[in-house]
C-alpha cells in the first residue's frame, strides 16, 4: 500500500519538472488501476486522469469503456459517488443525455452544498440540459451551482452557462451581465 503513494509523489515531481511521454504516464496509470494493493484514493486518481486523457484526445468511447470495466474496483462510497460523475461526464460526451440527466440527478440528490461534487455536477446537469435545449431547467441549475458553492472552476463554468442560457432564452441584458461576472472572475484566476 504505502509503496503507490510514494510512487505517485514521484511522478508528481517528474511531471513538474516537464512533461512525461503519454505513454509512460498511461502505463503508470493503469498499473494504479490494476494492482490489488492501491488505496481507492489512488485508484479514483489513475482513473480520473486516464479519463482526463481519453477526453483530451477526444477518445470519449474509450473513455466510457474504460471506466465500466474500473469503477466496480473502488469500494469507498466517496469514491463510487464521484465514479458516478465521470461516467456521467462520459454519457455527456458520447451523446447519453437522457442517461447522464438521471444518473446526474439520482447522484444530486445524494450531496449537499459545500460537498467536493455539488458544483461539478450541478454544472454538468445543467449542461445536459442546455444540450437537450431546455434552457430554463438550465438557468435553474446553473442558479443552484452559484448560491450553493464556494467560488471555483464549476462555481466559474455555471457563470458561463448562466449566461448562455440567458442568451437561448432571449434575455440579453442579464446575459451580457453574466458574461461580464464570467470576465471578472476569469481575471481574478
Amino acid at each position: 500500500g504505502k509503496v503507490w503513494g510514494v510512487r505517485k509523489r514521484v511522478l508528481d515531481i517528474r511531471q513538474a519538472a516537464g512533461p512525461l511521454p503519454a505513454q509512460e504516464l498511461i502505463a503508470e496509470w493503469e498499473a494504479f488501476v490494476s494492482a490489488p494493493d492501491v488505496s481507492d484514493a489512488l485508484r479514483y486518481w489513475a482513473i480520473e486522469s486516464r479519463i482526463e486523457r481519453f477526453a483530451a484526445e477526444d477518445e470519449h468511447e474509450a473513455a466510457d469503456r474504460f471506466l465500466r470495466a474500473h469503477a466496480p474496483d473502488l469500494s469507498d462510497p466517496a469514491y463510487r459517488q464521484a465514479s458516478d460523475y465521470l461516467q456521467a461526464l462520459c454519457w455527456y460526451h458520447v451523446g447519453r443525455l437522457d442517461e447522464a440527466e438521471r444518473l446526474l440527478r439520482s447522484l444530486r440528490d445524494t450531496l449537499s452544498p459545500g460537498h467536493a461534487l455539488y458544483a461539478r455536477t450541478g454544472w454538468l446537469l445543467g449542461q445536459v440540459l442546455a444540450r437537450q435545449e431546455s434552457p430554463e431547467p438550465a438557468l435553474a441549475m446553473f442558479d443552484d451551482v452559484i448560491a450553493g458553492s464556494v467560488p471555483g472552476p464549476y462555481r466559474t463554468a455555471a457563470w458561463l452557462g448562466r449566461a448562455e442560457s440567458l442568451a437561448l432564452l432571449e434575455r440579453f441584458d442579464e446575459s451580457a451581465s453574466a458574461y461580464d461576472e464570467v470576465l471578472g472572475l476569469v481575471e481574478l484566476g
